[in-house]
């Protein structure tokens, strides 16, 4: 991604990247793993984890997904992004909200929970997860779903272990210094 960062919509969740007239891009972030430096975001990203593994139904309800919720869709009538991408827990939003908006989505080691399994898909979804990752697993063994293209790559020498095989460094050139 590219671009500068519009701070007025963006928020802890997502980003939304402009770049001179080309088209808004949205991005969803994944989950903190700092239990101590970002206690209260832990808490609410686990909790969303955990409730996600059963589908949407089960996190629609949650204050958390509501406000993150409120804020893409002001998001989406303000900047009017044209692609979502997102990693990790990011990616099964991206689905949730590229479905909502019939925006297609580019993400990187989903964590496929009942979001991601368990249907087809209107609008196209480009997954690309490394073939040892946790998170993504449940997609490697059933019929892919409609709409959804998934691209298996191996992770990076220096991350073939069981943590670092998820990590969104194993898509990117160095220019990226997160997880």
């Amino acid at each position: 991604m590219h671009g500068d960062v519009d701070k007025e919509v963006s928020t802890r969740d997502f980003l939304i990247f402009k770049k001179g007239t080309e088209a808004p891009h949205a991005a969803f972030r994944g989950s903190t793993d700092k239990l101590f430096s970002e206690f209260k975001m832990f808490g609410e990203d686990w909790s969303f984890n955990a409730r996600s593994v059963f589908g949407h139904k089960a996190i629609k309800d949650m204050e958390y997904y509501k406000k993150m919720r409120a804020d893409f869709n002001t998001a989406v009538l303000k900047e009017k992004p044209q692609h979502i991408s997102g990693y990790s827990k990011g990616a099964n939003n991206a689905f949730d909200f590229g479905e909502e908006h019939s925006i297609p989505t580019t993400t990187f080691n989903p964590f496929a929970s009942g979001n991601t399994i368990t249907k087809d898909f209107k609008m196209p979804h480009k997954v690309f997860r490394t073939t040892d990752d946790w998170a993504s697993t449940w997609l490697g063994f059933k019929k892919i779903p409609k709409n959804m293209e998934i691209n298996s790559v191996h992770s990076l020498e220096e991350n073939v272990n069981p943590g670092a095989v998820h990590n969104m460094s194993n898509f990117t050139d160095g220019e990226f210094s997160g997880k």
